[in-house]
Protein backbone atom coordinates (compact mmCIF):
# COMPACT_ATOMS: atom_id res chain seq x y z
CA UNK A 1 0.00 0.00 0.00
CA UNK A 2 1.74 3.11 -0.82
CA UNK A 3 1.83 6.00 1.73
CA UNK A 4 1.15 9.79 0.68
CA UNK A 5 1.83 13.28 2.43
CA UNK A 6 -1.38 14.51 3.47
CA UNK A 7 -1.94 18.48 4.20
CA UNK A 8 -2.61 16.66 7.98
CA UNK A 9 0.87 14.46 7.81
CA UNK A 10 3.06 17.23 6.49
CA UNK A 11 1.38 19.73 9.47
CA UNK A 12 2.57 16.59 12.28
CA UNK A 13 5.34 15.69 10.54
CA UNK A 14 6.34 19.62 10.42
CA UNK A 15 6.14 20.21 13.78
CA UNK A 16 7.52 16.91 15.21
CA UNK A 17 10.43 17.93 13.42
CA UNK A 18 10.25 21.80 14.83
CA UNK A 19 10.41 20.42 18.27
CA UNK A 20 12.75 17.80 17.23
CA UNK A 21 14.20 17.50 21.08
CA UNK A 22 10.94 17.21 22.75
CA UNK A 23 8.50 13.80 22.84
CA UNK A 24 5.04 14.24 23.00
CA UNK A 25 1.90 12.33 23.75
CA UNK A 26 -0.78 12.52 21.51
CA UNK A 27 -2.72 14.88 23.89
CA UNK A 28 0.57 16.92 24.32
CA UNK A 29 0.56 17.12 20.48
CA UNK A 30 -2.98 18.00 19.71
CA UNK A 31 -2.46 20.97 23.09
CA UNK A 32 0.84 22.29 21.77
CA UNK A 33 -0.09 22.13 17.64
CA UNK A 34 -3.16 24.50 18.99
CA UNK A 35 -0.66 27.64 20.05
CA UNK A 36 1.00 27.78 17.36
CA UNK A 37 -1.43 26.73 14.59
CA UNK A 38 -4.87 27.77 13.36
CA UNK A 39 -7.69 24.90 14.51
CA UNK A 40 -8.68 24.47 11.05
CA UNK A 41 -5.74 23.65 10.21
CA UNK A 42 -5.45 20.61 12.73
CA UNK A 43 -5.71 17.33 12.27
CA UNK A 44 -8.02 16.06 14.97
CA UNK A 45 -7.14 14.05 17.76
CA UNK A 46 -8.34 10.83 16.15
CA UNK A 47 -6.41 11.89 12.98
CA UNK A 48 -3.24 12.44 15.40
CA UNK A 49 -3.39 8.75 16.99
CA UNK A 50 -3.86 7.24 13.52
CA UNK A 51 -0.92 9.10 11.71
CA UNK A 52 1.31 8.78 14.81
CA UNK A 53 0.95 5.33 14.68
CA UNK A 54 1.48 4.71 10.35
CA UNK A 55 4.43 7.78 11.14
CA UNK A 56 5.85 5.12 13.87
CA UNK A 57 5.65 2.36 11.99
CA UNK A 58 7.78 4.02 8.36
CA UNK A 59 10.68 4.94 11.28
CA UNK A 60 9.41 8.28 11.09
CA UNK A 61 8.39 8.61 14.55
CA UNK A 62 10.13 6.95 17.81
CA UNK A 63 8.14 5.65 20.94
CA UNK A 64 8.75 5.74 24.22
CA UNK A 65 7.09 4.95 27.33
CA UNK A 66 6.66 7.73 29.88
CA UNK A 67 8.27 7.66 33.42
CA UNK A 68 5.60 6.30 35.77
CA UNK A 69 2.91 6.30 33.54
CA UNK A 70 1.15 3.71 30.69
CA UNK A 71 1.15 6.75 28.07
CA UNK A 72 3.48 6.68 25.11
CA UNK A 73 5.08 9.43 24.22
CA UNK A 74 6.35 10.17 20.24
CA UNK A 75 9.01 12.09 19.14
CA UNK A 76 10.88 12.57 15.26
CA UNK A 77 13.59 9.90 14.75
CA UNK A 78 15.66 11.78 13.19
CA UNK A 79 17.76 10.48 10.39
CA UNK A 80 19.16 7.07 9.81
CA UNK A 81 22.08 7.83 12.63
CA UNK A 82 19.57 8.19 15.26
CA UNK A 83 19.55 4.83 15.87
CA UNK A 84 23.26 4.22 16.79
CA UNK A 85 23.74 6.04 19.86
CA UNK A 86 22.35 6.49 23.30
CA UNK A 87 20.01 9.54 24.19
CA UNK A 88 19.64 11.52 27.68
CA UNK A 89 16.12 12.65 28.47
CA UNK A 90 15.65 15.33 31.41
CA UNK A 91 12.63 14.64 33.26
CA UNK A 92 12.19 18.72 34.05
CA UNK A 93 12.04 19.89 30.55
CA UNK A 94 11.64 16.80 29.09
CA UNK A 95 14.27 17.74 26.37
CA UNK A 96 15.68 14.35 24.49
CA UNK A 97 19.45 14.90 24.13
CA UNK A 98 21.09 12.42 21.73
CA UNK A 99 24.75 11.34 22.93
CA UNK A 100 27.50 11.21 21.06
CA UNK A 101 27.90 8.29 18.52
CA UNK A 102 31.65 7.13 20.04
CA UNK A 103 30.78 7.85 23.64
CA UNK A 104 27.41 5.40 23.25
CA UNK A 105 29.56 2.90 21.94
CA UNK A 106 32.55 3.39 24.58
CA UNK A 107 29.85 3.14 27.68
CA UNK A 108 27.67 0.46 25.75
CA UNK A 109 31.21 -1.66 24.90
CA UNK A 110 32.08 -0.97 28.66
CA UNK A 111 28.98 -2.51 30.05
CA UNK A 112 29.21 -5.59 27.97
CA UNK A 113 32.90 -6.04 29.05
CA UNK A 114 31.96 -5.95 32.84
CA UNK A 115 28.69 -7.10 33.01
CA UNK A 116 28.58 -9.80 29.80
CA UNK A 117 25.11 -7.87 29.05
CA UNK A 118 24.36 -5.96 25.75
CA UNK A 119 22.91 -3.27 25.48
CA UNK A 120 20.57 -1.91 22.98
CA UNK A 121 21.42 1.51 21.78
CA UNK A 122 17.97 1.93 19.79
CA UNK A 123 16.10 1.56 22.60
CA UNK A 124 17.94 3.23 25.32
CA UNK A 125 17.18 6.32 27.12
CA UNK A 126 19.19 7.78 29.79
CA UNK A 127 17.04 9.59 32.80
CA UNK A 128 17.93 12.82 34.34
CA UNK A 129 18.63 16.16 34.48
CA UNK A 130 19.80 18.45 31.64
CA UNK A 131 22.45 21.14 32.79
CA UNK A 132 19.83 23.85 31.50
CA UNK A 133 17.59 22.45 34.53
CA UNK A 134 20.08 22.00 37.21
CA UNK A 135 21.17 25.89 36.61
Amino acid sequence: MAHYQTAQKKRLTDFLTAHGERAFSVEELCAEMEKEYNKEDLPGKSTVYRLIQQMENEGVVKRMMKEHSRRFLYQIAGDEHCAFHLHMKCMDCGRLLHMDDDESLRLMAEVMKKNHFEVDGKQTVLVGTCGDCRK
